[in-house]
């Protein structure tokens, strides 16, 4: 308990001196949430297979990249520079993208990081539709990948709900 609290005031501060987009915030962010995710119980000559959205920059790229180091198969759903480029915003593209996850890894997937997302400066319908829709639709869309492998899921968000287009409205009907 003490250690969240600990990890909640440093993302506090962080967050106060809107340090997230410097390499090394990126970096601390990313390996508490890769502390969250549970040890895959795989065999020696084959690692993990995650598949994260937004995984092309910022801390979705830091996520990728740190996985990849361990060794792990890492497949990346984005808008652009993606192993599969599709926009989440929009049905279509998320049901290319499950599709295309589907495919490739029938087997099923060790995890999923739905990561992508945009900030406050995008219209609100925007923001609902890629970092709350987007999320939901992909992860329930890998549901019977991640049994398949005993997976996890892992969502990352922002605060850009608190963007003064967004209608309060709207924010009571996502969280009721």
């Amino acid at each position: 308990m003490r250690e969240q609290k600990k990890a909640d005031e440093q993302i506090r501060r962080m967050a106060e001196r809107e340090v997230w987009n410097t390499p090394d915030s990126c970096k601390n962010y990313v390996e508490q949430i890769l502390e969250t995710l549970p040890d895959t119980p795989v065999k020696e000559e084959k690692m993990g297979i995650y598949v994260i959205t937004g995984g092309t920059t910022g801390i979705g790229a830091v996520t990728r990249e740190k996985l990849q180091m361990k060794g792990h198969t890492v497949y990346n759903v984005d808008y652009k520079g993606g192993d599969f480029c599709a926009d989440l915003s929009q049905p279509e593209g998320r049901h290319g993208a499950l599709e295309a996850i589907h495919e490739k890894f029938p087997e099923g997937i060790d995890g999923i990081i739905c990561n992508a997302g945009v900030g406050p400066v995008r219209s609100a319908e925007m923001i609902f539709a890629l970092n709350f829709f987007a999320s939901v639709e992909m992860a329930e869309g890998v549901r019977d990948l991640l049994i398949k492998k005993g997976g996890c899921c892992v969502v990352t968000s922002s605060n850009s709900i608190t963007n003064q287009t967004v209608r309060p409205d709207w924010v009571d009907m996502i969280s009721n």
